[in-house]
């Protein structure tokens, strides 16, 4: 039982930690690319439809493999 509560509370931590840094190599690189393409509206556009099925893509798996029945 406790064991069990352990692995809980070591995969929430880590699920945080995954959130939090991917957050940030998702987030850096696209304000870079959008500051870098000012004029460029289209490439502008693509960076940020790039970024949300990015985003989407790791929610997906992040649903996946750690939904409450796994937690």
């Amino acid at each position: 039982m406790l064991k069990e509560t352990h692995m809980k509370l070591l995969k929430l931590f880590f699920l945080i930690f995954l959130t939090i840094l991917l957050s940030l190599v998702i987030q850096i690189p696209t304000y870079l690319g959008m500051n870098y393409f000012e004029n460029n509206t289209v490439c502008k556009i693509l960076i940020g439809l790039a970024a949300f099925l990015l985003i989407f893509g790791v929610l997906s798996l992040k649903r996946q493999h750690f939904s409450v029945q796994h937690l």
